[in-house]
């Protein structure tokens, strides 16, 4: 079974370490497995290029320039594609475009909603209508969560497709019946010590120069609006106001907050900008291949989302031991149970997220609760099943 993943591929998000943890699998189970990454320079694929998996880009020069799409056909038709994987707006479109033409069948794996993963409502209703129109011509769909499911099971042209009063329609037929499938992202597991903990905590810090006596509030993401890492910073202001009434007892006083922002991404003017007036100091590391390794410098992990299909990075936080608050936002309580294994905040609400550090600060055995509980939950998302289930999937749209 030869498999052709298109993602966009020029940036290392979740979607990307999705593939970076799928694909060797699905090789070792006897799926073969190819890559397209459609931006000319992709970080993706530098990693994912192999033997066992062979990359090639397909440039788009936007979500919906088709130029592509004729050498696209022949590498499927050289490499005898069975199916067609994509993953974002513009490996829907082309993938989708590429399925019409060739016969082959098209899926797409859900990581978000697109009409959040682009700034402004304008461009983002102009993903949704692009979505719309050529989700006529995929064979099925994979969720990374329950509550994204949800949300696209409720989207208007699937409950038209599944309605019985519009089955008439000649591109809603149930002769091309639309499979869903909810499966977890996987996380392989960043295996350490509690002294290499302790060392990379010491060594990571050294490098960055926090002081001794910061108390590092963190995060792992996109440099991206929809990551809310506007409200993190008003939240780490707030508690650097509140210093003087803090009483957190496993920390040098007085302690100082420094935050730390591990990823990149179209945000960071901005973020800078409002970072050069802040009253505490920061850290901003760019893209960190691995990041999971520098997770030992954070004291608290702030997940601040607005919107969110999964969050591997919570995932990595949990691995890490890390107590976390997070924003109870898309499939983010289906990872961490509120009160049990984190806190849960709303979205966009710096205050909240204030007082949630302030919490896990002041009481050191609800923090080890938090982190001790958390490790549960590391077992839904074992990447082995992940990429079982993905091959079942894959027969129901070959083998019907």
């Amino acid at each position: 079974m030869n498999i052709l993943h298109l993602i966009g591929g020029g940036e290392l998000g979740g979607a990307e370490q999705h593939l970076i943890t799928l694909l060797p699998r699905l090789h070792a189970r006897g799926v073969q497995p190819l890559l397209g990454c459609l931006y000319k320079h992709s970080p993706l694929a530098d990693i994912i290029q192999s033997e066992t998996t062979p990359v090639r880009l397909f440039p788009m020069r936007a979500p919906f320039d088709l130029t592509p799409l004729p050498s696209l056909l022949k590498y499927c038709a050289h490499h005898k594609i069975h199916l067609i994987h994509s993953h974002g707006l513009r490996a829907n479109i082309l993938g989708r475009a590429a399925g019409l033409f060739s016969h082959i069948p098209s899926v797409t794996t859900w990581h978000s909603w697109p009409e959040h993963d682009f700034p402004g409502t304008i461009t983002g209703r102009t993903a949704m209508t692009l979505e719309h129109i050529t989700l006529r011509h995929s064979a099925g769909s994979i969720t990374v969560s329950k509550e994204l499911a949800k949300k696209f099971q409720q989207w208007p042209p699937m409950n038209r497709r599944t309605s019985p009063k519009r089955r008439t329609l000649r591109h809603l037929s149930p002769k091309r019946p639309h499979h869903t499938q909810t499966i977890y992202n996987g996380y392989a597991p960043f295996r350490r010590t509690p002294e290499e903990h302790a060392q990379a905590r010491q060594h990571y810090r050294t490098l960055w120069g926090i002081p001794e006596n910061a108390v590092v509030i963190g995060t792992i993401g996109r440099l991206h609006p929809v990551k809310g890492h506007q409200h993190l910073l008003q939240a780490v202001a707030l508690l650097t106001s509140r210093l003087p009434t803090l009483n957190i007892p496993t920390y040098s006083n007085p302690p100082l907050f420094h935050l730390l922002l591990i990823g990149e991404g179209p945000e960071r003017p901005n973020l800078e900008h409002h970072l050069a007036h802040a009253p505490y100091t920061y850290t901003l590391t760019g893209h960190i291949p691995d990041a999971e390794r520098v997770l030992p410098a954070i004291d608290i992990f702030v997940f601040p989302s607005l919107h969110e299909g999964l969050g591997i990075a919570l995932l990595e936080a949990i691995q890490a031991r890390l107590p976390i608050v997070a924003t109870a936002v898309g499939g983010i309580p289906e990872i961490l149970r509120a009160d049990s294994d984190a806190l849960l905040v709303p979205p966009a609400d710096p205050d909240a997220i204030a007082a949630a550090c302030q919490t896990l600060l002041e009481n050191p055995a609800q923090r080890e609760s938090l982190i001790a509980a958390a490790q549960t939950r590391l077992s839904l998302f074992d990447p082995d099943n992940m990429a079982d289930q993905t091959i079942t999937f894959y027969h129901n749209i070959l083998d019907p």
